[in-house]
């Protein structure tokens, strides 16, 4: 039977945390077996160690694939900016398109601002407001971060991704003018009070995003709230399935997010006379 590097070793484990941790999952690195670097480097992911990201870095030149894709989702989870040339490096000659993929999104993940995912619960994901002029109502948008299994990106990176794709759904719906996400309660009073628009605050997380026998189900949840009062007024979810899939890869990740995003901001949309 293979070895292989558990991601949560058991209390009598000889290696179980920290720096003997990181030690033990480094040693596994240098296995023969495949499964047991790919386990390594997806458990390296998840200690939060700015010693795992150079670690990883170093695994990005791996004879196997599913190694080098394993250690790309790891470093993307990790998110280390320091570590972004590196990879940058590593995607100038990475032969596996499937590969590249999920460099190109972890130096993307790297790239984004202060206030980003990981320095906030709620995410308010807005640059630019466009105006409507059938608007009747003022929507911002929030994500909450819920880790979920089977998703290679962080908890942030998702809320991060399902505020995007709902923002954008919102800038195209001919009623909604979207509200920026640096704007103060007496900004958005004095926006709704001159333009005569109805506030809404969407908070919107993943609960599930579970694959089971080639069957992917995600499931969102969104609280909505009076705006900038944010008083609640209701809920609703929705869960979408995708069927015939092997493994959640990031490219299936962001179709999902992305098709959920729009899910939601359209049931949002088309009951919001409804929310009182």
């Amino acid at each position: 039977m293979p070895e292989v590097a558990s991601a949560q070793p058991s209390r009598s484990s000889a290696a179980p945390a920290d720096d003997d941790r990181l030690a033990f999952l480094s040693e596994k690195l240098a296995s023969t077996d495949a499964r047991v670097r790919t386990s390594a480097a997806l458990a390296l992911g998840a200690t939060n160690r700015d010693e795992a990201a150079e670690t990883l870095c170093g695994v990005l030149g791996d004879s196997e694939e599913v190694v080098r894709h394993a250690a790309a989702a790891a470093l993307r989870k990790l998110g280390r900016r320091g570590v972004r040339g590196k990879i940058a490096e590593r995607l100038e000659v990475e032969p596996s398109a499937r590969v590249k993929k999920v460099l190109e999104l972890a130096i993307a993940a790297m790239s984004e601002p202060s206030g980003s995912p990981a320095e906030s619960d709620v995410q308010k994901v807005a640059l630019r407001t466009p105006r409507s002029k059938n608007a009747e109502y003022y929507v911002a948008i929030a994500g909450f971060k819920r880790p979920s299994a089977h998703v290679q990106r962080s908890a942030g990176d998702v809320a991060l991704q399902l505020t995007r794709a709902m923002r954008k759904r919102l800038e195209e719906t001919n009623n909604v003018r979207v509200a920026p996400a640096s704007e103060s309660a007496g900004a958005a009073r004095d926006v709704l009070t001159r333009e005569r628009l109805r506030g809404f605050f969407v908070n919107a997380s993943v609960t599930k995003f579970e694959l089971l026998e080639g069957t992917l189900r995600v499931d969102v949840e969104v609280a909505v709230l009076t705006y900038p009062g944010k008083s609640l007024l209701g809920t609703f979810s929705r869960s979408l399935v995708k069927s015939g899939v092997s493994e959640v890869d990031p490219e299936v990740e962001s179709e999902m997010l992305d098709l959920a995003g729009r899910v939601a901001s359209d049931t949002f949309a088309n009951n919001a006379a409804r929310f009182n």
